[in-house]
């Protein structure tokens, strides 16, 4: 939500900009290259609310239809054959309701694709050492005027398909933009990390070495038991249903099937994540790598930016000698970045390198 909004004339617009403090134009400043159309078409394509989640839920209920409508019409007949006539309009329904919701998931992410690529066509960013100038929009075009001491962090984002693509959406934390479900803080687009070094050092941002401090093989477990045990308990979820009702036999088997994808895939995300976090600490910047659910985060920030740090550890945690580090940095909404597992001899060394006392803590 804006702090302050106001309806000008676009001339009226230009004179005040001129008057505000700290804001100028920087009409000879470095422009950052284009995006292309593959990448704002693969950036709309990720960032749409659920791109996997809705292509999975429809062929689910693609699929499922028919096999309700099989599995209820042997349920239904079973019980009397009084009720052929009713049941027989009803299921007949049942695929088309299925096809139906189906089509509402597809609509609904086409729809959000759809806004994105709109929103963010004729991206452009140019800048100098001390302002960032965003526009973007085919439809409503919008203008922003960034001072860059005043972003927190960056934050580099990825999805596992775009990580075994090496690309990566760049985003910000600042004041009063991309704040709200609307829109993203979004500073590039989907682009190539190997594409990014000098033109992002221009932009002052330095992505630094790989990350120093980084979890133990011992710490696997903490990153994936959940979609482990998930994917191991639904094979004897399904033998003690089709067991105790044979007739859901072939539902069962479905949604065993079903839930066995994302399941399995949240095992490769969760194996990514592990193998990609860590902490690193170089010039005055903190780098931080950790994942929240399917996404992956890259952050860099000052260490002038950081506002808390916290520790998380459990009693199995505690006996086998690792932790959780919590770290909160400046930004309008407050925002957790969590890197677990780390082992506490990482921890008290990057803690002395922030200057924070963890003797009685960890």
């Amino acid at each position: 939500m804006s702090d302050m909004k106001i309806m000008l004339t676009t001339e009226t617009s230009r004179e005040l900009m001129e008057r505000l403090p700290g804001i100028r134009d920087i009409g000879n400043a470095y422009k950052f290259p284009q995006p292309s159309a593959i990448s704002l078409i693969m950036f709309s394509a990720f960032f749409s609310s659920g791109t996997t989640g809705v292509i999975y839920m429809a062929t689910l209920f693609f699929k499922g239809g028919d096999i309700a409508r099989d599995m209820i019409g042997r349920f239904l007949d079973s019980i009397t054959a009084s009720t052929e006539k009713f049941t027989g309009k009803l299921l007949q329904r049942l695929p088309d309701a299925a096809i139906g919701l189906g089509a509402l998931f597809i609509g609904a992410w086409l729809i959000s694709f759809i806004v994105n690529l709109l929103k963010y066509a004729k991206f452009s960013l140019r800048y100098d050492k001390k302002f960032i100038k965003l526009s973007y929009g085919a439809v409503t075009q919008k203008e922003y005027s960034i001072t860059a001491k005043h972003i927190n962090y960056v934050d580099f984002r990825q999805n596992l398909l775009m990580k075994l693509l090496r690309a990566s959406a760049t985003h910000i934390s600042c004041a009063g933009y991309g704040n709200n479900r609307k829109s993203l803080p979004v500073l590039v687009p989907v682009r190539r990390i190997n594409r990014m070094g000098r033109e992002f050092e221009k932009l002052g941002i330095n992505r630094g070495n790989e990350l120093e401090y980084r979890p133990k093989l011992k710490g696997l477990w903490q990153y994936i038991w959940l979609p482990v045990i998930v994917t191991l308990s639904l094979i004897p979820a399904y033998l003690i249903v089709s067991r105790i009702i044979p007739m859901l036999n072939r539902l069962t088997i479905f949604v065993v099937i079903m839930a066995e994808i994302p399941a399995m895939w949240m095992i490769a995300v969760k194996l990514a994540a592990f193998f990609t976090s860590g902490v690193s600490l170089y010039d005055d910047r903190i780098k931080l790598g950790y994942s929240r659910f399917t996404t992956f985060h890259t952050v860099i920030a000052e260490r002038s930016k950081l506002v808390k740090v916290e520790y998380e550890q459990t009693l199995i945690q505690k006996f086998k000698g690792r932790c959780n580090m919590i770290f909160w940095f400046e930004g309008e909404v407050s925002r957790r970045h969590k890197v677990k597992a780390l082992p506490i001899a990482d921890v008290r060394t990057i803690s002395g390198l922030l200057d924070i006392d963890i003797n009685k803590r960890v």
